[in-house]
């Protein structure tokens, strides 16, 4: 087997309830007698496509046509804007989108719409309102 599985679940009154708890047992069944571990952690969602074709194809498509930009050149614009940070020594660091949670995306997208809309009168519509 190529790396390990993962099995995701979640925490219900102090106690670990498994999604696919007999496909578990059949995998912990075949480490009898071995040293074991498992790490827990809260479960993380990237970016889903959806999000990623409304980011590239309306938000950047729409706010880089207003201003003059290509779609690649404002992404990179819009990341030191709203996802960087300055660390301890000075320098500064972009964040990936692509390793972004859903919910921080969403917001990274917000903050970009209200930028537009406030600083340069451009509006982007919401992914509900395109067909």
């Amino acid at each position: 087997m190529a790396g390990n599985p993962v099995f995701g679940g979640k925490v219900e009154k102090g106690r670990i309830v498994w999604d696919e708890p007999e496909k578990r047992a059949v995998y912990i069944a075949t480490l009898e007698g071995k040293r074991i571990s498992e790490p827990l952690g809260k479960e993380v969602t990237h970016r889903t496509t959806q999000q990623n074709k409304y980011y590239w194809a309306v938000v950047l498509e729409v706010f880089g046509n207003h201003l003059g930009y290509e779609p690649e050149e404002l992404h990179e614009a819009m990341k030191i804007k709203f996802a960087s940070k300055f660390l301890d020594n000075g320098l500064q660091i972009t964040e990936s989108t692509a390793k972004m949670d859903t919910v921080k995306f969403a917001d990274y997208i917000e903050q970009i719409k209200r930028y537009a809309a406030l600083e340069h009168g451009c509006y982007i519509p919401d992914a509900g309102e395109i067909e």
